[in-house]
């Protein structure tokens, strides 16, 4: 529960790139075709068997539900050549087809994600996480999840430039907070005083 409440808003974040929104907006109205059309629905699983694709069904973005959005991402990006082949077949639905920017686009953000959404889905269950997770959680962010690789693309690095500071200053902006997570940690034996520098708990 309150992993969820520190990372769910970071979405709001990354939304402010245009070239998110972008990207984002063209691969849910891609998926919006498949919804009411059988047909479609047939053909892609006809596209799926003869690209050798798994024979997934297309997931949507809700907006109530952490990490949905990684998931319509790499959903999109694992189906894009049977959805290509779907639309470029209906001339109403050929403006469809995502561009290789949204392409790109996609895949940076897939790869900005990825580390947040995997470790926050396993924390994510309310019978199990405790306050006392959150900072270990950040310095896992900070010194490895959202830390920039080699091969990370501008755009990735610049994705987990903006969520890791959002995390940060949602953190150190609220004393109360802080000093709470900062007791938690320190008197949970899992970890004890072993992610903070010695000025902090002096």
């Amino acid at each position: 529960m309150y992993l969820q409440y520190l990372i769910i808003p970071f979405s709001e974040t990354i939304n402010k790139d245009k070239r998110v929104t972008r990207a984002v907006g063209a691969a849910k109205k891609s998926i919006s075709a498949f919804s009411f059309s059988w047909k479609k629905k047939r053909d892609l699983k006809k596209y799926q068997e003869e690209h050798g694709l798994p024979t997934h069904k297309l997931m949507a973005e809700c907006t109530t539900r952490w990490g949905s959005r990684y998931v319509m991402i790499k959903r999109v990006l694992e189906q894009n050549k049977a959805i290509t082949e779907v639309l470029q077949s209906d001339k109403k639905t050929r403006h469809l087809v995502l561009s290789w920017q949204d392409i790109d686009v996609l895949e940076s953000m897939g790869e900005a994600l990825k580390g947040v959404h995997d470790f926050t889905d396993a924390l994510s269950g309310e019978n199990h996480v405790s306050i006392s997770y959150l900072y270990p959680v950040l310095q896992l962010f900070k010194n490895d999840l959202l830390a920039a690789k080699e091969t990370d693309t501008t755009m990735t690095k610049e994705l987990k430039e903006s969520i890791l500071k959002y995390l940060l200053e949602k953190f150190n902006n609220d004393r109360s907070t802080k000093d709470l997570m900062y007791m938690a940690t320190i008197l949970d034996p899992r970890f004890k005083a072993d992610y903070f520098e010695e000025d902090e708990v002096s």
